[in-house]
């Protein structure tokens, strides 16, 4: 993990989604994997179309979508801290992301020199967020 995460981590953290800011001390227990603004993005209709094994197809809202049970959880510390993680994603990448993203799908490109480097550190962590690189 970058050194300054490290250090990010390490702070208490005050709310790791923004449904903890408006419920209290409530602590998030399902996180997504991939990051809702970019589900929403190449939703149709806020769903997603899949494939069960045998061929049948599937309607999955975004907000089900991509997620599992307490991916970012420390499950050695208490309260906040454990989603520290989740804070970090929300607060500190997925914030910045949504309108470089945005401006990407609505054709802006070349991007300015700060928001290509937001997409690239957005890319970056998208890696963590995957179950391969936790294993």
């Amino acid at each position: 993990m970058p050194e300054q995460l490290l250090l990010e981590i390490g702070k208490p953290a005050l709310h790791p989604t923004r449904k903890i800011r408006n419920m209290g001390a409530q602590i998030a227990k399902e996180h997504h994997l991939v990051p809702k603004f970019w589900l929403r993005a190449f939703a149709e209709e806020g769903h997603f179309t899949g494939l069960h094994r045998d061929g049948r197809e599937h309607r999955t809202p975004v907000k089900s979508a991509a997620k599992a049970r307490n991916f970012n959880t420390d499950p050695l510390v208490q309260g906040m801290q454990r989603v520290a993680l989740e804070t970090y994603l929300a607060e500190k990448v997925d914030h910045h992301a949504a309108p470089v993203v945005r401006a990407v799908r609505s054709g802006t490109w070349p991007l300015a020199a700060e928001r290509l480097q937001v997409l690239r550190r957005t890319l970056a962590w998208q890696l963590v967020r995957t179950q391969m690189f936790r294993s």
